[in-house]
């Protein structure tokens, strides 16, 4: 349960979730002694209705946000990211949150849950709502230097996301920005 304040946020917002959708359950990944004090300390965590939806598997590793994603994927195999994902490629799970190193999550997927068939580099997509519904929004930042057929998966990709999601047959794709950061 990484990120920048870690299971103090992380743990009441999925207590927050689980309150308001009584049909899902969770599974807190991450240090046992960090998790449990945050979940005993949540008012809904006393209903037992939550408190049966919820399972922690204890890891002992932490990917920090500073770690290098190959030396997560290399080090770090019992951390929350990989069991996580591990347990989304399984059919254990059937989504996998995380708030932690973003390099290093991407990698691991890659790695051990895989990209859609014709798509060899991954992107972050999420939905931002606009005045007539959604937008989806790649990240494509670990992928500085593309090729026009990856971007052309990377257009495929949107696509696919926003006529399974809105229902749109053909939806327009456009690229909005080049950036550059320092690392």
């Amino acid at each position: 349960m990484g990120g920048d304040i870690g299971p103090r946020v992380t743990v009441p917002a999925t207590c927050e979730v689980l309150a308001a959708n009584p049909n899902i359950s969770a599974v807190l990944l991450g240090d046992r002694d960090a998790i449990q004090p945050e979940l005993a300390n949540q008012p809904s965590s006393a209903s037992g209705a939550i408190a049966d939806r919820v399972t922690l598997v204890h890891c002992e590793h932490q990917v920090a946000m500073q770690d290098k994603p190959a030396d997560a994927i290399r080090s770090k195999r019992d951390s929350s990211l990989k069991v996580g994902l591990d347990m989304l490629a399984g059919g254990e799970a059937d989504a996998f949150v995380s708030a932690g190193n973003t390099g290093a999550l991407v990698a691991m997927s890659v790695i051990g849950v895989g990209t859609m068939e014709g798509i060899s580099r991954p992107a972050i997509c999420t939905s931002i709502p606009t005045r007539n519904g959604h937008a989806y929004l790649l990240d494509m930042g670990a992928n500085p230097v593309c090729s026009a057929e990856q971007l052309h998966q990377f257009a495929l990709f949107a696509t696919h996301m926003c006529t399974a999601m809105e229902g749109r047959k053909n939806p327009s794709v456009g690229l909005l920005n080049i950036g550059v950061e320092a690392i």
